[in-house]
């Protein structure tokens, strides 16, 4: 009973979670699609910068049945706990949650193993922590061992597939933000031991430097508010932003006080005293710069209720930490599920015409494309800026 509910209920929330993520971030930017396996067992081996929303937006874009490693203090409270359940979650037990609660660990890589045998994919954050900031932390061991429990069953060593996956945001605690999701090659799971402490240890070393490569991080002892400045500014405005601000990085690491590292800093000086928050590489046009006009006023006016809850609720309930953004975005798909249904009936019975549900459709239209327009009409307003920031752009190697 509980399988044919999922069955129903699943693919209706990851719809609505699709269309909760355009209006949430300014974009979504996909790369290695062809690394997703059509079918067949697979762990997705992730790093983890943005708590439960790291989880949605990659349940979003592989768009099947998925199920999460989650921090077992989560299943507490048996209602939680039958709910977590309910949405394919798994607990993970940490020492911090009590070394007592680890032996059960077992019973969930078990419980894991028969999800690969059925076909389904795993989602395990491999640093076991989450925190608000570009910084790949050291690994925990779940990933390897859940990796080397499922090796240990013929079946799925001969088809299972590890795929690490790189996330990286241009900015949090808000909306606007872009998002930019790396699904990276299968590991060759053949070139490690079968040893289990060997395997554990080759295994982490090999998946975090293949995620290293992917993911942005900053080198914490220097200069912190320079790098943080740049390279949200980077990953926010330019094509390939993770490339960028990961280049960026490595020079003002390598040349801190020398000519380079000097351009660095000036860049984030001018970021700041500016209050510079949009920069576009192309020139936006007059239709754009009027198209935009047009889109501002449409999406506060029929947006600006559920936004303003959503954003309430988050922020009163997690005092804008590392949850702030799942909250947000969560109650997004519930409240703003309900304003659209109560919006569309509303112009329904105005109009006497199923024309009103064009309202619904202009509040979604007009709130996936709000920073956009936001965009076009600060870069087309100040060209000034736009110049200053790209000859400084075009003076980085």
């Amino acid at each position: 009973m509980e399988g044919r509910l999922k069955n129903m209920v699943h693919p209706v929330i990851r719809l609505l979670m699709r269309i909760a993520a355009a209006a949430y971030f300014e974009k979504v930017i996909v790369k290695g699609r062809s690394n997703i396996p059509a079918h067949g067992p697979c762990i997705f081996a992730c790093n983890h910068p943005n708590s439960f929303l790291d989880a949605l937006i990659i349940t979003v874009i592989y768009g099947q049945p998925i199920y999460y490693l989650a921090r077992g203090d989560a299943f507490k409270r048996p209602i939680g706990a039958k709910l977590l359940r309910f949405l394919n979650n798994i607990p993970m037990f940490r020492k911090e949650e009590g070394s007592e609660h680890m032996p059960r660990n077992m019973e969930s890589f078990s419980y894991c193993n028969q999800v690969l045998k059925s076909g389904d994919a795993v989602l395990i954050f491999s640093e076991g922590v989450c925190e608000n900031e570009w910084h790949l932390r050291p690994f925990r061991k779940g990933t390897a061992r859940l990796v080397f429990e499922a090796l240990r069953d013929k079946t799925l060593s001969e088809k299972m597939k590890v795929i690490p996956v790189a996330v990286n945001y241009s900015g949090w605690l808000g909306t606007g933000n872009k998002i930019y999701v790396d699904f990276l090659p299968a590991l060759n799971l053949e070139e490690f031991p079968r040893e289990q402490g060997l395997f554990l240890r080759g295994f982490n070393q090999r998946l975090r430097n293949v995620l290293a490569e992917k993911c942005v991080s900053m080198d914490k002892g220097k200069d912190a508010e320079t790098q943080n400045v740049v390279t949200g500014f980077i990953m926010k405005n330019l094509r390939n932003g993770t490339e960028k601000a990961m280049k960026t990085l490595e020079l003002f690491k390598q040349q801190q006080g020398a000519p380079d590292g000097d351009r660095v800093k000036k860049l984030a000086g001018y970021i700041v005293n500016e209050k510079v928050r949009y920069y576009s590489e192309t020139r936006v046009s007059l239709p754009a710069f009027l198209f935009s006009v047009l889109i501002i006023p449409v999406a506060v006016i029929l947006n600006f209720i559920p936004y303003c809850l959503c954003r309430y609720i988050a922020g009163k309930t997690t005092r804008r930490n590392v949850f702030y953004d799942s909250v947000f975005f969560g109650s997004l798909v519930i409240l703003g599920t309900f304003y659209m249904i109560i919006l569309g009936i509303l112009f329904i019975v105005i109009l006497h015409s199923a024309l009103g549900l064009a309202v619904p459709a202009m509040a979604l239209f007009s709130a996936a494309y709000f920073e956009f327009a936001l965009r076009n009409i600060y870069c087309y307003l100040t060209p000034v800026k736009q110049k200053q920031i790209k000859a400084m752009l075009s003076a980085l190697p």
